[in-house]
């Protein structure tokens, strides 16, 4: 069982989750796998608000009841680099996307400048740099192939 870190728990419990432990798959056969957990349990959830954060702005999250297979194409440019993501959530007043994959990894897509980061190993760790502000590191390099 995991726990919503205690830095962010507030937002949680102010959004309506009751605090209690919770069981995001860390890893599975899919990303749709780790997807559907969240799903389960947080679907429906908006969770925090836009704001001054630490070193970024921080951002409101709302998470998907399920599946939207039509968010996907934005993370096309790096299908070759990075394993499937899946959506699982609309941030910053939808001005970013949030995905998984299937080890847990959290992905963050902001749309204003089409880039894509890796927001956090873990739930935890992802969803404390979008409510805090934390920041995200480097944008990962879209691959590009040419033909010749």
């Amino acid at each position: 069982m995991n726990s919503i870190p205690p830095t962010i728990r507030a937002f949680f419990e102010a959004a309506g989750f009751a605090g209690q432990p919770y069981k995001v798959l860390e890893a599975g056969e899919s990303a749709a796998d780790v997807a559907n957990s969240i799903f389960d349990q947080f679907g429906g959830l908006e969770v925090g608000q836009c704001g001054l954060g630490q070193e970024y702005a921080s951002s409101n999250i709302r998470f998907f009841k399920k599946p939207k297979e039509q968010k996907h194409i934005v993370v096309a440019p790096w299908k070759n680099a990075l394993p499937p993501l899946y959506a699982i959530a609309d941030a910053h007043n939808d001005h970013m996307m949030v995905f998984v994959d299937s080890k847990g990894q959290y992905y963050f897509f902001t749309d204003p400048d089409e880039q894509l980061y890796l927001g956090g190993k873990s739930f935890g760790e992802a969803m404390e740099r979008l409510l805090l502000g934390k920041a995200y590191g480097p944008a990962i390099k879209r691959l590009v192939l040419t033909h010749l």
